[in-house]
């Protein structure tokens, strides 16, 4: 699974929940995401952004984490093999 959502929406989540400003907020941004990204660098063939690598893509800015966790839980449910 991959969650996704525009950068504004990321940096003002941020801003939120660790109480920074938001170039504070965007730094923090760039260095989890490098982290995330080199992860996946090193297993995937594929680059990161390739939708095949993921069996579910969430937009997290359109949804709550209430609906992003029910949805996960039907897909498990209903999907994985």
């Amino acid at each position: 699974m991959r969650l996704v959502a525009p950068l504004s929406f990321r940096i003002q989540q941020i801003m939120k929940s660790h109480d920074l400003s938001e170039s504070a907020a965007g730094e923090f941004i760039n260095l989890h995401q490098k982290q995330r990204d080199d992860f996946i660098r090193r297993f995937a063939t594929v680059p990161v952004v390739d939708t095949s690598l993921y069996h579910l893509v969430i937009n997290n800015a359109h949804l709550s984490v209430e609906k992003i966790a029910a949805l996960i839980d039907e897909y498990l449910m209903n999907f994985s093999a």
